[in-house]
């Protein structure tokens, strides 16, 4: 087996442009681990890691922050002054701290936070419910069923972006000189929707 190796100055080059390393092993094939590890070989100086690889984290604790997955976390979430896994610190989703301040207790095992809305990002207390594993598995399907039949693109209910739009969002990326991030901020959405245009996860 033929050991590749990474071509480093392409993976400077791209890293200076303000892509991250696992959009640089994106575009030349290689792991961003691998990425990383050469670049620091080759004594590049390295940006300051953001929680999930994207800047959305408030440095203060306690605060919230936005994270990669597209929803709010908690950071180093205490309940009735406790971490509640063996004492370690732990970020926890939004959703969860709202309902379990609403119930005063642990969501038991077994049960999920549901956004009835499907609004990931909407955790008003009136918007979640308490509901089984196996039920919150089976709602998502449904609503990714129901979204196939004729919801997609700019036909979908909470779309951002339009045909037009997405066309251009994939000629600036493919050109080489826009980070995903830089996208997101520039047509001011989500990382996560860009990475999900780029790579035809979504409006393919």
């Amino acid at each position: 087996m033929v050991r590749r190796l990474i071509p480093v100055e392409q993976a400077i080059i791209l890293y200076k442009k303000d892509f991250t390393v696992w959009e640089v092993g994106a575009k030349l094939g290689f792991t961003g681990a691998g990425i990383w590890r050469a670049l620091k070989r080759n004594n590049i100086s390295m940006r300051p890691p953001n929680p999930k690889g994207r800047p959305y984290a408030k440095k203060k604790k306690g605060e919230e922050y936005l994270g990669a997955d597209g929803r709010w976390w908690v950071r180093d979430y205490k309940f009735k002054g406790e971490y509640k896994k063996r004492g370690r610190k732990k970020a926890e989703r939004r959703a969860v701290v709202v309902m379990e301040r609403k119930l005063g207790r642990l969501i038991p095992k077994g049960f999920h936070v549901h956004h009835r809305d499907r609004d990931i990002t909407n955790d008003n207390i009136n918007n979640l419910e308490l509901i089984s594993v196996s039920q919150h598995i089976t709602n998502t399907h449904l609503g990714k069923k129901n979204l196939a039949k004729g919801h997609l693109g700019e036909q979908h209910p909470k779309a951002k972006l339009t045909t037009k739009l997405v066309k251009k969002i994939k000629k600036m990326y493919n050109s080489g000189k826009y980070s995903q991030q830089k996208l997101a901020t520039k047509f001011n959405v989500h990382q996560t929707t860009i990475s999900c245009v780029v790579t035809g996860r979504s409006w393919k």
